[in-house]
């Protein structure tokens, strides 16, 4: 279900109908390793840091300082709107000059150390709004701020006629836009042109929520959110709020079902947010050089095992119609699978995004009988059941599949995959290593066109592998792509025709 909403999601992206909404756990991952700035980013941290001030400047005793951290700390909603309208009080809000000091000392000074989920956001190019006060997003793309109270120019911004990042809650530059306590979200909740402006993204468009945890509670969006439920129920519109993976993939609830609200995971890790937006921009193909790489080539460039696998297993659910995850099996299998065995796979690349893929999967022989047989699946395959290619030998494989984005699927791509097969055959064959028998699935009519072509016999058929087809790999099929192949022809016939072979 995850890579089935991520295409969604792209696909709503490539179209210009999304709008993020970013949330204060952006600010924190930009913000790197400064624990203290962090602090101050967060909602109680700026009001603790708001408290202190006070009693910095003397506008506030000790007592009143232990009241409003007391309020801080407490876990009611109600007790941090209330400590916010204290705070707000003693800096004579909003047009204080103590209260624009404060902002500027707490939210003004925060410096990104770590830029990569705001350039992975910039790179989207999307409209962006935001519930922070700081103004990283401003810095990372050119861009100027609007606020809630800039009405014509947060439609602008939202139509992407001016780019800007339209601050909801309002902005540190703008203290008079600050809404921090129960004062200031009573004016934002009734503000007709926002409230109209919000309603009507999550009609119009789709709306996707970053940084916000499970946080969507606060006045404002959880009036938005009660809207949603009363008005949204069956709404074909899907949104999105992104989460963190946490062990066993969690359920969504009733309520997000009637907001149609979809949590997506990005992986297991904050580190993981950024490339997974990544994956989801729109690839420009006219711009694009594509080229086919090794598993060690994009280790060495700095990207993961477990972005790999992720972005190769998205491709599958977005060509194999009906694919589900007791077919394509968990990402650790996979991660382990090419961890151990990373010269059984080739990418295609348009520029630094995995287009497409091939996987083939020597196997030990008793192993490699049962998949032939249809007794085994595709999620039953475990790294210690491969045999290792580095070692020179003869082998079986399971061709696992050959696969390309649907974008960039045409014949002159296909050819360079299909080529690229060859180009490993003929390397593998140079370090001494053959393959004796292939077999493949073939899910679709395409696949088993493809099977055909290649003189391959159907032997047997699984519930979710499709039809099982196998062939010995010499002599090769009469295939013109094969034809000019004199090389790889010589090696296997130096191989497979001398009397031990």
């Amino acid at each position: 279900m995850t890579e089935t909403l991520r295409a969604e999601l792209r696909d709503a992206i490539a179209s210009s109908q999304v709008v993020f909404v970013i949330g204060g756990g952006t600010t924190i991952a930009a913000l790197g390793n400064d624990t203290e700035a962090s602090d101050r980013a967060s909602w109680r941290g700026l009001l603790r840091h708001g408290a202190r001030f006070c009693h910095s400047i003397q506008l506030a005793d000790t007592a009143w300082l232990a009241r409003v951290e007391s309020l801080v700390n407490a876990p009611d909603l109600e007790m941090l709107l209330g400590a916010g309208d204290l705070i707000c009080s003693r800096l004579r809000a909003p047009h204080g000059g103590d209260f624009a000091a404060w902002l500027r000392a707490s939210v003004g000074s925060l410096v990104a150390r770590d830029r990569a989920l705001l350039s992975a956001l910039a790179a989207l190019q999307t409209p962006l709004i935001t519930t922070n006060y700081d103004d990283l997003l401003e810095r990372e793309l050119g861009v100027p701020t609007v606020t809630w109270r800039d009405e014509a120019s947060v439609e602008l911004a939202l139509d992407g006629r001016e780019p800007a990042i339209v601050h909801v809650h309002g902005s540190w530059r703008r203290p008079e836009s600050i809404v921090l306590g129960n004062v200031t979200y009573q004016q934002l909740t009734t503000n007709p042109h926002t409230v109209a402006i919000m309603r009507s993204l999550f009609v119009q468009r789709v709306v996707c929520f970053v940084g916000f945890g499970d946080s969507l509670s606060d006045p404002h969006f959880g009036a938005l959110m009660q809207w949603c439920e009363q008005s949204l129920h069956a709404s074909p519109h899907r949104h999105f709020a992104l989460r963190r993976l946490e062990g066993t993939p969690r359920p969504r609830s009733e309520l997000d079902v009637v907001r149609r609200l979809f949590p997506l995971d990005y992986g297991e890790s904050h580190s993981d947010l950024p490339e997974f937006l990544r994956t989801l921009k729109p690839r420009k193909r006219t711009q694009t050089r594509l080229r086919v790489a090794t598993v060690p080539e994009l280790l060495r460039q700095g990207m993961r095992i477990a972005n790999i696998v992720e972005r190769t297993m998205a491709i599958d659910y977005e060509t194999l119609e009906g694919l589900r995850p007791e077919h394509e099996g968990e990402p650790r299998q996979w991660v382990g699978i090419v961890r151990d065995h990373p010269n059984t796979v080739r990418l295609l690349l348009a520029g630094e995004d995995i287009v497409g893929y091939w996987h083939i999967i020597p196997l030990f022989e008793d192993v490699f009988a049962r998949m032939k047989a249809g007794a085994m699946g595709t999620t039953e395959i475990a790294s210690d059941q491969m045999c290792a290619v580095e070692l020179p030998g003869t082998y079986d494989a399971y061709f696992m599949i050959l696969t390309i984005a649907q974008e960039w699927r045409d014949t002159a791509t296909v050819r360079m995959l299909f080529e690229s097969v060859l180009d490993a055959l003929e390397e593998f064959a140079e370090s001494g290593v053959f393959f004796r028998e292939l077999c493949l699935d073939a899910y679709t009519p395409m696949g088993k066109a493809i099977a055909r072509s290649f003189e391959m016999e159907l032997v047997a058929h699984h519930d979710d592998r499709g039809d099982i087809y196998l062939r010995r790999m010499f002599p090769f099929p009469r295939h013109a792509i094969l034809a000019r192949r004199m090389r790889l022809t010589s090696l296997y016939q130096a191989h497979f025709l001398q009397p031990d072979a």
